[in-house]
């Protein structure tokens, strides 16, 4: 716990203040037991494992006593740039990430979302934010552009749905087509920024 901690502060020193945090809770039982989490409790262990980081990150002597987690007075440094601590930001695309993102982050990132989902999926996330008292208001929607058939209209669709950030993912082409492909994204990158 405190070595990720630390990894994530010392990202946020080395960056100047640019880390996102992505957290997500993983879908193979096989892969999240490897781990040795119950994949029935993943979510509370996620939960409490970055509860434990942010207190971390924002308190000079941290204590966490949780039902997963539990340590007593730690001193850790570095401490992030960003205050109180780098964006929290929930990688999963379902009502219940949705409620989770609400709750506890402070960005959501829809994994595997078809484009004609996304609208009704952000306007239940406000919905969601609004039920916990928080405006939705510049609450940062990513969209992960992993399908290899996102175009730069798509990215520009994107924007005008008030999305924050659209993540390009080159693929598994070969060498000259990933460039090909990237070299498309130069000028609507310059655009939509």
């Amino acid at each position: 716990m405190n070595c990720l901690a630390k990894t994530v502060a010392t990202l946020d020193q080395l960056s100047n203040g640019r880390v996102l945090f992505g957290v997500g809770g993983g879908w193979n039982k096989e892969e999240i037991a490897n781990h040795g989490v119950p994949f029935k409790s993943r979510w509370k262990i996620v939960r409490e494992r970055v509860a434990a980081m942010k207190a971390i990150w924002t308190e000079e002597e941290a204590s966490y006593h949780g039902e997963f987690v539990n340590f007593d007075r730690i001193i850790s440094y570095p401490k992030p740039v960003q205050k109180p601590f780098p964006p929290v930001i929930m990688g999963s695309a379902n009502e219940f990430a949705r409620r989770r993102a609400a709750k506890y982050c402070d960005g959501w990132l829809p994994v595997d979302m078809r484009f004609e989902d996304l609208a009704a999926a952000v306007d239940d996330l406000h919905d969601k934010l609004r039920e916990e008292g928080r405006d939705p208001t510049g609450y940062p929607v990513t969209v992960l552009c992993a399908d290899g058939e996102t175009t730069p209209d798509t990215i520009r669709q994107y924007r005008d749905m008030g999305m924050e950030r659209a993540v390009v993912m080159a693929g598994d082409q070969d060498r000259d087509t990933v460039l090909k492909r990237l070299d498309q994204y130069v000028d609507v990158a310059a655009e939509v920024a």
